[in-house]
């Protein structure tokens, strides 16, 4: 699989986004390469506590992703149960799109709801991240983001991490 060759590969821990139907078929292959973190889409889990249930027994942490248009109070019930909400800051299909600005919006309502909550949930953001909206998403209250785009497509990548490790 595409995932057993990545795994082969990595030096790092695996942190691995599932955006399909059905992620809960891959919860103990998924373990069993090492990962640490398996995120699922809401949009895409009907029995969204269970699949968290099975990815922490099987060893991991559980992360749920959510679509720009999802409303945050969908995922308000799980909030205590995940390690990571992510929010999607594009249409999830593709690489390269520009980040939707309404995203920083949606990252401080979850922020909110993460603090009167009480959680330690981590807030991932995924999708169109470069230094400067990777800086005003930190501020908005992001602890985790996605990048790809702004550092594959960059002449001197190590630059550029560096940068973002810096906000």
């Amino acid at each position: 699989s595409v995932l057993e060759a990545v795994a082969k590969r990595c030096t790092k821990k695996l942190d691995v986004h599932f955006m399909i139907e059905n992620p809960q078929k891959f919860i103990k292959e998924t373990s069993k390469l090492g990962a640490m973190m398996m995120a699922v889409h809401y949009e895409n889990c009907p029995n969204l506590c269970r699949t968290i249930d099975e990815i922490h027994e099987a060893g991991m942490k559980a992360g749920v992703m959510i679509n720009l248009a999802t409303p945050i109070r969908a995922i308000k019930d799980v909030i205590t149960m995940t390690d990571m909400i992510g929010v999607m800051a594009v249409n999830p299909g593709f690489g390269g799109q520009k980040y939707i600005e309404r995203t920083q919006e949606k990252v401080q309502e979850l922020k909110i709801l993460i603090d009167n909550k009480g959680a330690n949930t981590l807030i991932e953001v995924d999708g169109g991240v470069n230094d400067v909206i990777g800086k005003r998403l930190a501020e908005a209250g992001a602890d985790v983001l996605v990048v790809g785009s702004y550092i594959f497509n960059a002449l001197n990548p190590l630059e550029r991490i560096d940068s973002l490790y810096k906000l």
